[in-house]
């Protein structure tokens, strides 16, 4: 099996570097794995949101 472009992406030191440059955390994680991260990190800033009562625009 071949390994996904992310994966080739994050192998990258030059790429890897370049996104911490800009404050990002790679992490390679399966979209399995992933789900729950992003359902955990929807909720957290949603509640940030509605607390700062924060609308569009």
């Amino acid at each position: 099996m071949s390994r996904p472009a992310i994966g080739v992406a994050l192998a990258n030191p030059a790429l890897k570097a370049r996104a911490l440059d800009f404050g990002g955390v790679p992490i390679a994680m399966t979209p399995v794995a992933f789900t729950p991260s992003l359902a955990e990190e929807t909720a957290k800033w949603a509640k940030v949101i509605r607390a700062a009562n924060m609308k569009p625009g």
